[in-house]
């Protein structure tokens, strides 16, 4: 699986060094990446991370280099478009963490922008290995009536080193299981399309523990072909959980993104096609960032407005179980 790089002497500038700015910093690493540079608000404790001896902590507003060949926005969420802007010009191409912002409106003012070079937004589940064989076997099924998507896990397991009530994913501006696990809401609309309305209901912490933003979410919708998608998102679920069933015409599909096994049954329930690749996270995010940088790659990650689509159902998301009903989804089309 590995790719080299370095016989081009990929430049990278990485802005943030937290949990996940340290995750692509082992990622470039990997690639072969020599060249790293790091805006960051805190300091590289170069002795308890040794392995980061390729990285460079610069300042931002002194940065001179003009050429990298990636940018990647890997700050707290309120902070990826202010920070896009003042970056985007040092780069070729620009990667920027899920989600691309807080909310909808927080974008509108960045859509010229966004819109004016090759910038992605993270979406690693599309590099799990069995991703790119979905679109086939849904088709297969004929008429879809049920799409489930689940995603249960136990968040304060993702940062042992923090305090998981004390971070952006705590603060009700930015965090929350809708914005957090975004992810589960990005492959669907990629595979089965944009919904006019949605429904949801959210939920706050535990008896036990508290937390001030939305830990499970029950989001559903009809797509434009009237099958039922329903998702359903818990980061306070000591079980954990990843994958997607859809029901169709002619059979069923079962992806389990955990143990990597795809397979597909007819109606009698006998398996017409079954296949297990395992994909790490790390693997994953290794595709992603390939693929920025060797744009030769099949597929890549999500478009800007992909993610400003999948942010627009979580706006609304968040509006339908505010209100307890039914919320139109207001899209913000870049073309325009």
């Amino acid at each position: 699986m590995s790719v080299d790089l370095t016989s081009k002497k990929s430049k990278i500038l990485l802005r943030g060094f937290g949990s996940i700015g340290r995750q692509y910093a082992n990622t470039l690493a990997e690639l072969g990446c020599t060249e790293i540079d790091v805006v960051s608000n805190y300091p590289i404790d170069r002795d308890s991370l040794p392995e980061f001896k390729f990285v460079t902590l610069v300042n931002k507003s002194k940065i001179l280099r003009v050429d990298y060949d990636l940018v990647i926005i890997a700050s707290e969420t309120k902070s990826h478009l202010k920070d896009f802007e003042d970056l985007r010009r040092l780069g070729k191409n620009v990667l920027i963490e899920k989600p691309i912002a807080s909310n909808l409106e927080d974008v509108k003012n960045y859509t010229r922008t966004l819109n004016s070079k090759k910038v992605f937004v993270s979406s690693p589940l599309r590099f799990y290995l069995n991703f790119e064989k979905l679109p086939e076997m849904i088709n297969s099924l004929g008429e879809l009536y049920l799409i489930e998507v689940e995603c249960k896990s136990w968040m304060p397991d993702w940062r042992p080193t923090r305090d998981y009530q004390d971070g952006y994913w705590a603060d009700p501006g930015q965090g929350g299981v809708l914005r957090d696990l975004i992810h589960e809401i990005d492959y669907p609309l990629a595979l089965f399309g944009l919904p006019n309305a949605v429904n949801c209901k959210l939920e706050f912490g535990t008896e036990s523990e508290p937390f001030p933003v939305d830990t499970k979410a029950d989001l559903n919708w009809i797509t434009s072909t009237g099958a039922d998608v329903r998702i359903h998102l818990d980061y306070f679920s000591k079980k954990s959980s990843r994958a997607m069933t859809v029901n169709g015409e002619k059979g069923e599909i079962h992806w389990d993104l955990l143990n990597g096994k795809l397979e597909v049954k007819d109606n009698s329930g006998k398996v017409r096609f079954s296949n297990s690749e395992k994909t790490l996270p790390s693997d994953a995010l290794y595709r992603q960032v390939s693929s920025v940088l060797l744009e030769s790659e099949k597929f890549y990650p999500s478009s800007v407005q992909e993610a400003i689509n999948a942010l627009a159902i979580v706006d609304a998301g968040r509006k339908a179980d505010l209100n307890q009903q039914e919320s139109v989804v207001t899209y913000i089309d870049l073309s325009h």
